[in-house]
């Protein structure tokens, strides 16, 4: 396969595409932690090679091409099964399983791969929610939307996280608000900046004030 940066490029591309279609190169910036002059020149790179990797149009962003996504879900997968074994064998928290899996990632066989996806009964989601893709590239399709745009006084059930940045993950935590937990948005208020919510937990309904930030990084799907 591929180098560790390209590796790391069309993952990131792939993963930003699932919230917002075609990917800026800022996005792509914030996301992988590096100049935009980079991106720009890597994007250029994987657009230009022989296998075409990337669609890429200035001003306009990136879109994985069919190869480029083949790839970008091939290291999805080893990379979310991973944060699943160190969570669910290894006793890991979901707020520290991202950084360990980056490294990871790269280095395990394919065999080590089969066998923690056999080990783990062929789980579906990573710990954050996200759909881990199959042996044969094959990835579940969820509906979701951010927090921050459904209806007042509806259930929803929080399906994933839009950011595995560990003190985010750990406030979520603290709150209750984790996939999986059912919520419906009771009022926004301040003028849109912050959502006042209620928590279905052990079976009261906790009251929560988070802010619209933080609910656009939190999606949810039907209960």
């Amino acid at each position: 396969m591929k180098g560790r940066a390209t590796q790391d490029y069309l993952k990131a591309a792939y993963d930003l595409s699932q919230k917002h279609g075609r990917v800026s190169t800022s996005a792509l910036a914030e996301h992988l932690g590096v100049r935009p002059s980079s991106v720009t020149a890597m994007i250029k790179k994987l657009s230009a090679a022989p296998q075409r990797l990337l669609d890429y149009q200035p001003h306009r962003g990136v879109v994985l091409t069919k190869a480029g996504r083949r790839l970008a879900l091939w290291v999805t997968r080893r990379h979310r099964l991973i944060e699943q074994f160190l969570v669910t064998v290894l006793g890991y928290g979901w707020d520290e399983v991202h950084e360990e899996a980056d490294l990871l990632e790269h280095c395990v066989s394919e065999t080590f791969v089969d066998r923690i996806d056999g080990l783990l009964h062929y789980p579906r989601m990573d710990p954050h929610g996200h759909p881990i893709p199959n042996k044969n590239g094959d990835v579940q399709e969820v509906r979701e939307r951010p927090l921050s745009d459904v209806p007042l006084n509806k259930r929803f059930r929080v399906s994933s996280v839009g950011s595995e940045e560990a003190g985010f993950l750990k406030y979520l935590t603290e709150i209750g608000l984790t996939p999986n937990a059912t919520v419906k948005v009771s009022e926004t208020v301040a003028e849109g900046s912050v959502i006042r919510l209620a928590l279905f937990v052990d079976g009261v309904w906790h009251q929560r004030v988070i802010s619209f930030v933080t609910a656009r990084k939190v999606f949810v799907s039907a209960p």
